[in-house]
């Protein structure tokens, strides 16, 4: 469903962090943050930033109901692991921004 870097969007997001610290965290220009949180938010077919917080933690919650450990059905390639809490799998990516 999602990419690995909406996924790592989505992590930061779901803690309430402002796009400039994504942005900063992910090695990547605040506005490709925007991008990719508009993405999410047409995917999710939500209206604002907590609505997203809030269908993940349902989609999450749900999984957890069914008692699923894997969460790969978030991601857009099932065999990727879902990075939502370590940060050592999250990898760095070069991104030249102009200002």
């Amino acid at each position: 469903m999602f990419t690995e870097r909406q996924t790592a969007i989505l992590d930061k997001l779901c803690k309430g962090k402002p796009n400039k610290i994504i942005a900063y965290e992910l090695g990547m220009c605040e506005s490709t943050v925007k991008v990719h949180i508009r993405n999410i938010m047409k995917k999710l077919k939500a209206t604002n930033r907590t609505q997203i917080a809030y269908l993940v933690r349902e989609l999450m919650n749900q999984s957890l109901n069914r008692n699923e450990t894997d969460h790969s059905f978030l991601m857009a390639r099932p065999n990727q692991p879902l990075a939502l809490d370590r940060a050592d799998e999250l990898r760095p990516v070069s991104v030249i921004c102009k200002y």
